[in-house]
């Protein structure tokens, strides 16, 4: 009997049903047909490579998308090919979890804030710790970082010579008398707690260090923006609000010109972005807090904002992946029916 090329090749691919009598213009692509005779067959009947190809090759010719559905199913592909193509199966969740986690619409505001919070660190980090350089190199005698936070040098002569009682000094003002409080050591409050400062010996490399950490933390305090996001309460908005705002606005809509907001839906949408925050959140925590706890890193630079951000984010590539977070769902859906 006789059938059009794709079907043909289909039927070939999809079941073992017959057998192909091809002829010699057939296996080459000549032929705009091929016969297929009605002959029972073993199962173990398999095409070998060539014939694949020809076969491939020739209803490409004639319709390309056909041939192309065929390559998909894995049961019409030789081994090699299908284990790829089930590793790519394998791999496509986590990748798409990574992208959601990463630059997501719930994700991306924290993500970049992070990042962004990470970068000024370390930027002022180095601004300070060039600042103790000059100053201790007699190059400068007083340096103002910002608007906050002034560095002077004492006893230090103008070659760099160090003289009995030298010492460099750090002060941190015009910023709230809490905020002052706040100021990681080695600062520590003066003038009734509305000054900060620290001195250090300009040889005390390992106190200098820490103060251009302590630095670059009263610089980010002194920013409105950054000393709120850095707060519990901004922290949180910036980890949950971007998520909540997507869950409600997939929950709302305007009826007769009313707002209609819909609970459980709302409630259910939460349930499965929500969860994911959560681990994020609390994985990234746990883990810097022991980074922290075993001195690699200090509790306010910027790699500790970069290993908790990172941490983050595998943890809720792992939990999206798994199905977790689909699980968290349909959990809310049975608990709210």
């Amino acid at each position: 009997m006789a059938h059009n090329q794709q079907m043909s090749v289909l039927s070939l691919f999809s079941r073992p049903m017959s057998y192909a009598n091809l002829g010699p213009t057939s296996y080459y692509g000549a032929s705009a047909e091929i016969d297929f005779f009605e002959v029972p067959y073993s199962e173990e009947f398999a095409l070998d490579g060539p014939v694949l190809a020809a076969l491939l090759s020739n209803l490409a010719q004639s319709d390309p998308d056909a041939a192309l559905q065929l390559m998909v199913p894995a049961q019409a592909l030789p081994g090699a090919t299908v284990a790829q193509h089930q590793a790519d199966q394998a791999f496509e969740p986590i990748w798409q979890s990574f992208q959601d986690s990463l630059v997501g619409g719930g994700n991306l505001p924290g993500n970049l804030h992070g990042n962004v919070e990470a970068a000024l660190r370390a930027a002022w980090r180095r601004q300070a710790l060039q600042g103790f350089k000059n100053l201790r190199g007699g190059s400068q005698q007083a340096i103002a970082l910002g608007s906050n936070v002034f560095m002077t040098a004492r006893r230090i002569g103008a070659r760099g010579d160090i003289r009995p009682g030298a010492q460099i000094r750090v002060v941190v003002k015009n910023l709230p008398v809490s905020v002052v409080h706040q100021l990681p050591v080695p600062f520590g409050p003066s003038h009734g707690g509305r000054v900060g400062q620290l001195r250090a010996h300009p040889l005390d490399m390992k106190k200098m260090a820490a103060a251009a950490d302590a630095i670059a933390d009263a610089r980010i305090k002194s920013t409105r923006f950054l000393r709120g996001a850095s707060t519990r309460l901004g922290g949180g908005m910036l980890a949950f609000g971007p998520s909540a705002a997507i869950d409600f606005h997939a929950s709302a809509s305007f009826q007769n010109g009313r707002l209609s907001f819909d609970r459980k839906e709302f409630l259910i949408r939460s349930a499965k972005s929500q969860s994911g925050n959560v681990v994020g959140v609390a994985s990234g925590a746990a883990v810097a807090a022991g980074a922290v706890g075993l001195g690699l890193v200090s509790a306010v630079g910027w790699p500790i904002i970069l290993i908790g951000l990172g941490a983050g984010i595998v943890a809720q590539t792992v939990w999206g992946s798994t199905g977790m977070d689909a699980a968290a769902e349909d959990m809310a859906r049975k608990a709210l029916k």
